[in-house]
């Protein structure tokens, strides 16, 4: 029997998916408020994966990604205080 964690897991993925093209997006045309909450929004769907996650090495490729997006999101936070 497949377990539903399985279908939720890849739905999340998904979502990370998309979201993580979206913050880069819209990151490279310098709309910066815009990429910072989509950044954030994908680590908060990495933190749900990492949870549900079962294989160690799916879990490192998420940790990593999610610490890139949340180095990302500190630039673009003392980047975003510097132009008020």
């Amino acid at each position: 029997m497949d377990d539903p964690n399985d279908n939720n897991v890849a739905s999340l993925y998904r979502q990370a998916f998309h979201l993580s093209e979206l913050a880069v997006k819209e990151d490279n045309k310098g709309n910066k408020e815009l990429a910072r909450n989509s950044y954030l929004e994908v680590i908060r769907i990495f933190e749900t994966i990492l949870r549900l996650e079962t294989e160690k090495k799916q879990k490192n490729l998420v940790w990593a990604k999610g610490q890139e997006y949340y180095i990302r999101v500190q630039q673009l936070d003392a980047e975003l205080k510097t132009n008020l």
